[in-house]
């Protein structure tokens, strides 16, 4: 699935993918570099510090929109406002990658 990042450096989550992961409004993720790409899974706060690492934490907008970190976008493969990307739901995250 293919979404644009916005001016705002948001990405609009799909309703598949927002169903499908039971997401809520307010929902909190977090968003980290998994091998190359970025990824976006629940934040469960209960028990969070025995987590091996925690990305950065952002919750997701009444219009189901999320704001990427701008030095995770300029580490991967330079991806910019306006940019087009891949979206793929894999388990529980959804991975993001730049298409060529």
């Amino acid at each position: 699935m293919q979404r644009k990042i916005d001016a705002l450096k948001r990405l609009v989550i799909p309703s598949k993918f927002f169903k499908e992961l039971e997401f809520t409004e307010q929902q909190e993720v977090q968003i980290f570099i998994e091998r190359g790409k970025l990824s976006i899974q629940k934040f469960q706060r209960e028990n969070w510090q025995d987590q091996p690492f925690v990305g950065i934490v952002r919750s997701i907008d009444k219009s189901h929109r999320v704001c990427i970190p701008i030095e995770f976008l300029n580490l991967l493969e330079n991806i910019h406002s306006g940019d087009i990307v891949n979206l793929e739901l894999e388990n529980t995250s959804i991975k993001i990658k730049k298409i060529s």
